[in-house]
């Protein structure tokens, strides 16, 4: 995504906090700064788009909703809100995960601290955390309190660590996080006048217990492979390749695993998977009997893949009475991907102002609504026929001279004829013209030039792409 936005001309400026974890009310006291220095940086002296992944969107509701409290100008200098898979009223994670973080024998909490379950943003964003209690380094409790604090109640709460000191009054091991009620806050915290958008990489209307890219062919973050086998698509059961986490078939990533041994029987171990959002499975844990296969443990607990994500009521902060979302216009896929794979695949976009919709990759509809926000249109000009289409995102460049050099083009059958239009690095424009076209290089996806045909490679269906 940054490639693409620079690409096409935007100047963008990453915030990140001093450390992951940070107690969310700080990041977007520091994040609001930076907007305020951005928005009057050397010259330019005008509006800017705030814009936050996962996390990042909480971080800018509360910043935009805490703003004048920052003693900066009097209103956000903000021309576009979005939000993109973001947590705006909690996310998910299994107790029977935080449970074995939290209990791992013999490291007193240190799993939850390496994990990150140990942080003030984890705390407050998790509808039910778990943690120790003040004054009591064996108690463990689950509950709401945090999350209540920070989208409702506002007041500061306190939870301990043993692993980082002592859970008595004034330990090291003490944590105490701020609570914004955000939820709260004037017309939720979001700003008065400013166009603000949404995504969420769900869709509406998914099943609990089923998979994030349960639609083989769909699924093209990586290698086209779909991340959930298609046999276990509706109910994942206990199948070797599933049940037992023995993933073979990943999208973009392999999966990580980690034994856990949370309790004081060594042979009832936990075996669980990397905290990716990635399924819509219900928590659950399960015995299993003595087996050969290497994920099985003679009577021990071994979680399936589950339970931490981001709904789309949270992502696209639906009201839970009335069912509707305040964002003037809002994406949601055509499937329900992993929290962390941002493809060109399409999805539909609504714009509740004025009722129009269509449909683009998460990535080109921000882009349409950057232009929008900005009185301007990524699209280059130099078009040299008589039409052309926008760039749809990044793939691939063929060359017609080695080293890159030479007409450069788009090959129209990738994914079978679904894009008009892809470049190495999602910049340009294509004609509409089809030809045949004898190729020596490319680039792929904002990498290098490659030499991939001495000798030429000689192909019909391209159209040539304009700069």
């Amino acid at each position: 995504m940054l490639v693409r936005l620079s690409n096409q001309g935007y100047d963008v400026w990453l915030v990140r906090p001093p450390q992951i974890g940070e107690d969310l009310s700080l990041q977007a006291r520091d994040y609001a700064q930076a907007v305020q220095i951005a928005s009057n940086y050397q010259s330019y002296n005008d509006k800017v788009t705030v814009a936050g992944y996962s996390m990042g969107g909480l971080v800018v509701r509360i910043a935009m909703a805490k703003w004048s409290s920052y003693g900066l100008s009097s209103e956000p200098p903000v021309n576009l809100i979005a939000a993109l898979d973001s947590p705006l009223r909690g996310a998910l994670v299994s107790n029977d995960v935080q449970h074995a973080f939290w209990n791992t024998s013999g490291n007193n909490g240190a799993s939850a601290h390496e994990k990150n379950m140990d942080s003030c943003a984890a705390q407050q964003m998790l509808e039910n955390a778990c943690h120790k209690t003040l004054g009591c380094p064996d108690c463990l409790e689950c509950n709401d309190r945090g999350w209540y604090e920070t989208f409702y109640n506002g007041n500061s709460f306190t939870y301990c660590n043993p692993s980082q000191g002592s859970c008595n009054p004034g330990g090291s091991g003490l944590r105490t996080c701020s609570g914004a009620a955000v939820l709260n806050q004037p017309n939720g915290g979001w700003p008065a006048g400013i166009k603000k958008i949404g995504a969420s990489l769900g869709r509406f209307g998914e099943r609990t217990g089923a998979c994030y890219g349960d639609a083989t062919g769909l699924d093209r973050t990586g290698e086209g492979l779909d991340g959930c086998p298609a046999y276990d698509a509706v109910s994942f059961g206990t199948g070797t390749e599933w049940g037992y986490i023995d993933i073979r078939l990943s999208t973009d990533r392999h999966f990580y695993y980690q034994s856990l041994d949370s309790s004081a029987d060594s042979w009832r171990q936990h075996w669980i998977d990397e905290l990716t959002p990635g399924s819509r499975q219900s928590a659950s844990v399960e015995d299993v009997a003595n087996s050969v296969w290497i994920f099985k443990m003679a009577n021990g607990h071994q979680f399936l893949h589950m339970g931490t994500f981001l709904p789309l009521y949270s992502a696209l902060d639906v009201d839970p009475a009335s069912g509707a979302t305040p964002f003037d216009e809002y994406w949601t896929n055509t499937y329900s991907s992993f929290h962390d794979a941002l493809t060109e695949n399409p999805g539909n976009w609504i714009n509740q102002r004025d009722g129009s919709a269509g449909s683009l990759s998460l990535v080109g509809w921000f882009i349409k609504n950057l232009d929008t926000a900005f009185g301007s249109s990524s699209t280059p000009s130099g078009c040299g026929e008589a039409s052309c289409v926008p760039s749809q995102g990044m793939y691939v460049s063929h060359f017609s001279g080695p080293g890159c050099s030479g007409t450069e083009s788009y090959y129209l059958p990738y994914d079978g004829y679904a894009y008009q239009c892809r470049s190495w690095d999602g910049g340009g424009q294509c004609g509409t013209v089809h030809r045949t076209v004898t190729n020596y290089s490319a680039k792929i996806n904002g990498g290098p030039c490659q030499d991939l045909w001495p000798t030429g490679n000689t192909l019909s269906d391209f159209v040539t792409l304009y700069r």
